[in-house]
């Protein structure tokens, strides 16, 4: 699974200087559904569906080295189609579904401590559904129930 990136040059306004660099492979297999996050330089990819079944992993990309380093797997267990939102540097994610059982906890990603601490779920259970933060307060909207 190609992982690309935009390059986006100083002058947006020209179609000429904005392109496409593919850069590294994931570590792992490809995958459908995850959820992705950026949080300081590294980019984040956590679960998902592939050929085998539904992952648990978490895996880091370092666009400095352009590698992928495995990280502790998702404490939520294996899962397709979560979501979530960055607040303070730590991730957030949770609903999503295990086989056709639609979840609603959540867990939060300490990257430094490379550790998943379950927190409060979500009041509903929710999967496909999309996730961002305004002002440290995380949402979580739209998606299936």
């Amino acid at each position: 699974m190609g992982v690309f990136i935009a390059t986006l040059l100083p002058s947006m306004i020209s179609a000429q200087t904005d392109s496409w660099t593919q850069r590294s492979d994931l570590g792992g297999p490809g995958r459908l559904y995850p959820f992705s996050c950026a949080i300081w330089t590294k980019g984040y990819v956590i679960g998902g569906r592939n050929s085998s079944g539904d992952s648990q992993d978490t895996w880091e990309y370092d666009q400095t080295s352009n590698t992928w380093s495995l990280k502790a797997p998702f404490g939520g267990g294996p899962r397709y189609s979560p979501a979530g939102f960055v607040i303070n540097d730590i991730a957030y994610v949770g609903g999503g579904q295990t086989g056709t059982t639609v979840k609603s906890d959540f867990w939060s990603f300490d990257p430094v401590a490379n550790s998943w601490q379950q927190v409060a779920s979500c009041p509903v259970n929710r999967y496909d559904a999309t996730g961002f933060a305004i002002n440290g307060k995380g949402y979580i909207c739209c998606g299936s129930i």
